[in-house]
């Protein structure tokens, strides 16, 4: 767990609540544009929120304001829903231990397979949303609206007449593209450039690593209709090249 100092974690906890400042807000979302790091910060200190409000660690005000946000969105209930259920099986576990031995294997057994099928069915809900796509944080006008994709190597305009599409709402900040790695790296920091057939180099910047992705975060105003190609560099050299085709 990353250790923050507790202005940097209440700054940040305030904007997932949405109590931030317009001026303050666009300073933080800037930060979110530019540095993948800081957005996976964002992340963590989110999962810490959501654990904090399962265990009702929260005071009233911030539940209720947690509630507000997080409970009327599908993608983020489902987080919290997600967090509830492997929290009340491990209650229940540690409730079992007064039984024998082997009433405590069966009922471990049990309580873990209802979980598993609990998580299954929350991640395949969040895979139908993404393909929708999912909002990752509340888009209203007073945080930034993001949507996230997955996209996978070495397909070509030619092979999927502009690849996997993409469909950017109206009012969306931020897209988060997650690239599918075609092998196993350690490499610390990527970089990406996107371009079009007419401009080869749309944007550029830097993607970090996530497990088997690379995770870069992009501006949606810079991603027009049309077909691109995302070429995923590493110590100046290509590793893979992902083709999509944006739709608004």
């Amino acid at each position: 767990m990353v250790i923050l100092p507790a202005e940097n974690e209440e700054r940040i906890v305030r904007y997932l609540l949405d109590e931030m400042g317009e001026e303050e807000r666009l300073q933080l979302e800037d930060r979110l544009f530019h540095e993948p790091e800081f957005f996976e910060l964002v992340h963590s200190v989110e999962d810490e929120l959501i654990l904090k409000f399962v265990r009702g660690d929260l005071e009233s005000q911030p539940a209720a304001r947690f509630s507000e946000v997080y409970m009327n969105e599908p993608a983020k209930r489902a987080r919290v829903e997600s967090a509830r259920a492997w929290r009340q099986a491990a209650g229940e576990v540690a409730a079992a231990s007064r039984f024998s031995p082997a009433a405590r294997l069966w009922f471990r057994l049990s309580v873990y397979a209802t979980a598993a099928v609990i998580l299954f069915a929350v991640l395949v809900l969040l895979q139908l949303q993404r393909k929708q796509p999912v909002h990752q944080f509340v888009p209203t006008s007073e945080t930034a609206s993001f949507v996230t994709f997955v996209l996978e190597p070495g397909l070509t305009r030619s092979e999927g007449g502009g690849g996997v599409e993409i469909k950017v709402p109206p009012g969306t900040d931020l897209v988060r593209l997650e690239l599918a790695l075609p092998y196993p790296s350690k490499v610390p920091t990527y970089h990406v450039v996107v371009g079009t057939p007419e401009r080869p180099a749309v944007w550029d910047g830097a993607a970090s690593p996530n497990n088997a992705m690379a995770v870069v975060n992009m501006p949606a105003k810079v991603l027009l209709a049309g077909d691109y190609a995302l070429e995923l560099q590493a110590n100046g050299k290509e590793v893979a090249t992902y083709c999509f085709r944006v739709a608004k």
